[in-house]
């Protein structure tokens, strides 16, 4: 669970044995003592551990392939944990040293068009974060209405332009997020398409309502074959200890400005 708060938002994680908290917070708009306040008093159960500050700095490095040194993972840079992309950028990251390396001898182009490659991915992620915070409805807030009213990078405001007018999503075929994650932020956020595709137009509200039924049907069905989560969970990854969903351990992390 992702709940916005007054300089940034929280996580929740639940798992089998204690409840991870975390506190992501701009540290140009509130101090680490009212950060800390803030996720303590959000908890849902008692605290295991006093709050654990973690420091970081966001960005990218301008050449993750240079010389014979070819950086993975967080050595590459970092965003921050919103959407939790580190895995996903660690495996990419390998599949195209995987495909540039066994080639041979590395030629400055092909690390060049390695590195663009990286920076658009990164970038493409950077935008879809970027999405989750400026497109907010929590006017009357500071910080939230200083995000409303950034600066944005020029593929973002083209994206929102694009979805806004007419509920087109175009994305390059590497991305990470595909077009519902797209669409639900935009919705969900209230950005909303002024304009719809003609062909929707081609179907009554009966076909409509028929096709919506069978798509219904289908996902009950599917459904009704898969195992609840309990008991998923106990027979996949049975807990080495015993749970405690009581149990909540906090950590803030501040961004610097």
């Amino acid at each position: 669970r992702s709940s916005a708060r007054k300089a940034g938002w929280q996580w929740r994680i639940p798992l089998q044995h204690r409840t991870g908290n975390g506190h992501v917070f701009c540290s140009s708009a509130i101090g680490e003592d009212e950060a800390a306040n803030i996720l303590l008093s959000n908890l849902d159960g008692k605290p295991l551990a006093d709050p654990r500050l973690i420091r970081f700095q966001t960005g990218v490095r301008a050449e993750i392939w240079r010389n014979n040194v070819y950086a993975i993972g967080l050595s590459t840079g970092f965003l921050e944990p919103l959407e939790s992309t580190s895995i996903h950028l660690i495996q990419t990251a390998i599949d195209r040293l995987l495909t540039y390396l066994p080639a041979g001898t590395p030629s400055d182009a092909t690390r060049a068009h390695c590195n663009a490659a990286a920076r658009r991915e990164m970038e493409s992620i950077r935008d879809f974060i970027i999405l989750h915070y400026t497109a907010n409805g929590r006017e009357g807030e500071p910080f939230w209405d200083q995000l409303r009213h950034m600066p944005l990078p020029d593929t973002l405001a083209e994206r929102i332009a694009m979805f806004r007018a007419t509920g087109i999503i175009v994305r390059a075929g590497d991305e990470l997020f595909d077009v519902p994650g797209w669409v639900q932020v935009m919705v969900g956020q209230g950005i909303v398409p002024e304009h719809w595709h003609p062909l929707a137009d081609q179907l009554t509200a009966e076909e409509l309502d028929g096709f919506l039924t069978t798509l219904r049907t289908a996902y009950a069905k599917d459904v009704a074959r898969m195992p609840a989560h309990d008991d998923f969970i106990r027979h996949f990854a049975p807990a080495h200890m015993p749970a405690t969903p009581s149990g909540q351990m906090p950590t803030t992390s501040p961004v610097a400005a």
